[in-house]
């Protein structure tokens, strides 16, 4: 399946994307998994060897989880489990995935002294 550009949704039931590749998955993209409740116990996964991303739709196995193949350099951090607002669940494409900044003590002056630590910042 491609999308082209622009934002498009991909839409079916587990069933009839399990199996699928997606290719072109990328800024505004999602796929609509119409028979899949929305839970935050969902869990994604995303194989960087082998472009697939699983879905566990209760985060704990007892479900069966099924893949879906996505071409396009992407990693884990570019999927969301979101409710489409109706019966169903999208994952979304995510741009820019960030890491919310941290604040930690690291042997400063005083108890009230710290220092923010981005995903990019390297300290050593």
């Amino acid at each position: 399946l491609g999308g082209g550009d622009g934002a498009d949704t991909f839409k079916d039931t587990i069933a009839n994307l399990t199996g699928d590749t997606v290719n072109d998955f990328g800024d505004g993209d999602k796929i609509q998994i119409t028979n899949l409740a929305f839970s935050s116990a969902i869990t994604l996964a995303f194989d960087t060897a082998t472009n697939t991303l699983s879905i566990d739709p209760d985060g704990a196995g007892a479900k069966k989880a099924f893949a879906i193949t996505m071409l396009g350099g992407l990693s884990a951090a570019n999927f969301a489990a979101v409710s489409d607002g109706a019966t169903g669940t999208f994952i979304d494409f995510v741009t820019n995935p960030t890491v919310a900044p941290v604040s930690i003590a690291v042997g400063l002056a005083s108890s009230s002294d710290t220092m923010n630590i981005n995903s990019h910042d390297y300290y050593m």
